[in-house]
């Protein structure tokens, strides 16, 4: 039996960030989720889409989002300052849009979920 590694990284490049040359654009390292953590944040989305009560909130993207990212590469304020990922930091997703986050956030899903031939094996 495989389990999920908690070391193995899959690496996330922003849609918005893919015109640019390699070493300029943002890299979210995330560790893979585990099939009941995709389960549970699938239904919640679909329930905060299907508008029956909203289950799915910023503070619980945020909070999904720092138990699965475990650093960032290049990320840059308006300045063109280097932002440094703090693990520790609560706020550390204010520096991004809405958009970025739940860009981020899809991403990570897209990448955790198996292919129809990963299925069939």
């Amino acid at each position: 039996m495989i389990a999920v590694s908690k070391k193995d990284v899959i690496r996330v490049t922003l849609d918005s960030d893919k015109h640019l040359p390699e070493h300029q654009r943002t890299v979210f390292h995330t560790r893979p989720m585990t099939v009941g953590e995709v389960r549970r944040f699938k239904q919640d989305i679909k329930l905060a889409e299907g508008k029956q009560e909203l289950a799915f909130g910023l503070d619980e993207l945020t909070g999904i989002l720092n138990r699965i990212v475990t650093k960032w590469d290049n990320l840059k304020d308006s300045e063109g300052t280097t932002i440094p990922f703090n693990a520790s930091d609560e706020n550390k997703w204010d520096v991004l849009t809405l958009e970025q986050l739940s860009e981020v956030f899809q991403a990570c899903l897209r990448l955790n979920e198996l292919s129809k031939d990963q299925v069939k094996n």
